[in-house]
């Protein structure tokens, strides 16, 4: 909300709104942040307990809601930076914070840990909140020295649209959270009626969403890069009203998010097994990594193809694909993870089709929107030529 709004006041002469837009923001947020941790107070023996299946997560709750707090500060002050299309702050902010995140986290653990892995929880976000605090420090300096005088002109009333955009992608937020963390409950539960002991469920829940997935998710970085480049274009475009510009750039985004994801995704695939021993002390299969890898790129689709709804005004749409593609994984998990031929494989094709289904439904809905005829062989099959010829590429030379 605060990117787009930003922009497009920027874009139309209305840019004393933007020091209300701000405003506004941190008031929701901190309004949000303060009910959130009051329950998190009352409840938090049920909630370790109960929700979360182990009472020792209850000692990281307190730092987590600081590095939550935090965090909110620098999003805020991040998305105007974007909004404004000063990028170096936010570029420099975000290098700085992971650079002190690591040597945080390294030096507190070696420091101050004793074995209890609730302790060590704490522990990592307390580090994490160290990182959060140079941000929210850097960004607020930031802001005051180089944005504010952006922002001169009269402020108007409350920023109008702002909850109507920040409402619902919250909502859909915290569904999408709360479907991935009912996700990770029901799986290792799921996996154990597949025959697999409880110690084996956890592990293969580890594998996954500690080893394998941030392997092939390592392109991320420069997906996320072009799509904050987007925004403020959009946005911009979406103001004056130029709808070939938004087809034009969809369309090109999208591209370059292919030729980016697919390609990159490609190289890491052969070299996984032997990564992953090098990283993590365990060898991943190349079946296991293709699956991940392919459910990534579609990931990488509809991570861009939302967020060109959402800055375009169609927010609605992708909220339904977002939830929709979550719960699609849900249901197919619970029922191909219990699957004895399938085990940990019924989560992998479970991810695979629900990615699938959010990236072909959101950018079908884009076509529509933009009302220009996307060219599905640019945008799909390029890009998959690119992965193929590499893939076969990087065996040879490795």
């Amino acid at each position: 909300a605060c990117t787009r709004l930003s922009a497009e006041y920027y874009a139309t002469g209305r840019r004393g709104q933007i020091r209300r837009l701000v405003l506004v923001a941190f008031c929701g947020f901190f309004t949000l942040v303060a009910a959130c941790g009051g329950v998190l107070f009352l409840a938090h023996d049920e909630v370790a307990q109960v929700v979360l299946g182990d009472e020792r997560t209850a000692a990281a709750f307190v730092p987590m809601l600081l590095c939550l707090a935090l965090t909110g500060i620098e999003n805020i002050f991040k998305s105007v930076c974007i909004g404004l299309k000063q990028v170096r702050f936010a570029a420099a902010s975000e290098i700085a914070e992971q650079v002190i995140r690591i040597l945080a986290v390294l030096v507190l653990l070696m420091r101050f840990s004793n074995g209890d892995h609730g302790r060590l929880a704490m522990l990592i976000f307390i580090g994490m909140a160290v990182s959060e605090l140079f941000s929210a420090a850097f960004l607020t300096g930031c802001y005051r020295k180089d944005i504010r005088p952006l922002t001169a002109g009269a402020r108007g009333g409350n920023p109008s649209g702002f909850w109507g955009i920040a409402l619902p992608l919250s909502l859909t937020a915290l569904l999408n959270n709360a479907i991935g963390s009912a996700g990770s409950v029901l799986m290792p539960r799921r996996l154990r009626l597949a025959g697999l002991t409880e110690a084996e469920a956890m592990a293969e829940l580890g594998v996954v969403s500690g080893m394998a997935s941030p392997l092939v998710l390592l392109p991320t970085a420069l997906i996320g890069s072009v799509i904050t480049a987007l925004m403020p274009v959009l946005s911009d475009a979406y103001a004056n009203g130029r709808r070939d510009t938004i087809r034009k750039l969809a369309e090109k985004g999208l591209f370059v998010i292919g030729m980016i994801g697919a390609p990159a995704v490609a190289i890491i695939l052969p070299l996984a097994p032997t990564l992953s021993r090098l990283f993590f002390g365990q060898v991943i299969t190349s079946r296991y990594m293709a699956i991940l890898g392919i459910s990534a790129v579609l990931m990488f689709y509809q991570m861009a193809s939302g967020s060109i709804l959402n800055v375009t005004g169609y927010q609605r749409f992708h909220i339904c694909t977002a939830v929709g593609s979550e719960l699609i994984q849900l249901v197919l998990m619970f029922f191909l993870c219990a699957v004895p031929a399938l085990g940990i494989y019924g989560y992998l094709y479970a991810a695979l089709l629900a990615s699938l289904a959010g990236a072909v439904t959101n950018v079908l809905l884009l076509r529509r929107v933009t009302g220009g005829a996307m060219r599905f062989g640019r945008l799909a099959v390029l890009p998959a030529a690119c992965a193929v010829t590499l893939t076969l590429w990087t065996k040879i030379f490795y």
